[in-house]
């Protein structure tokens, strides 16, 4: 049976660096089919794998920018649900501890930070990218 290359994410493989997404992106880079296989992750239950699917799919055009051109619509209803997830978002909600897959307990608010820490990480690689295409950047 065929391992899938999600599977070898950071998430699937409990490893708390993104060395594991690294390495998809090297693969990825020699097999390129498996962007498919990438961008299906984004659109599943978990939002760990989707998280590393979306790493890949942001480090990728930093050695191929056109192989992700396809997938910009997927990626933009990933950023269209995060956006509705964070406006429903309460007071009480401040409160609330998550536990990662690696068993550790991390509150609401610093992953939140983390995550919008990280999205403005990768919006300004991308905008580099589109630099250097002669594109206007995106508003980071």
């Amino acid at each position: 049976m065929t391992r899938s290359i999600l599977d070898e994410l950071s998430s699937q493989r409990g490893d708390r660096t993104e060395d594991s997404n690294c390495k998809v992106v090297l693969r990825v880079l020699e097999e390129p089919h498996l962007l498919v296989e990438i961008a299906g992750g984004l659109t599943g239950e978990s939002a760990a794998l989707a998280g590393d699917c979306a790493e890949v799919l942001t480090k990728v055009p930093e050695e191929r920018p056109t192989w992700i051109a396809s997938y910009a619509a997927v990626l933009a209803a990933v950023h269209q649900y995060t956006l509705q997830y964070l406006e429903s978002l309460t007071v009480d909600d401040t409160e609330k501890v998550i536990t990662v897959p690696w068993g550790e307990t991390i509150p609401l608010p610093w992953i939140i930070r983390h995550v919008v820490e990280h999205e403005i990480h990768h919006r300004g690689e991308l905008s580099l990218i589109l630099g250097m295409f002669g594109r206007e950047g995106l508003d980071v």
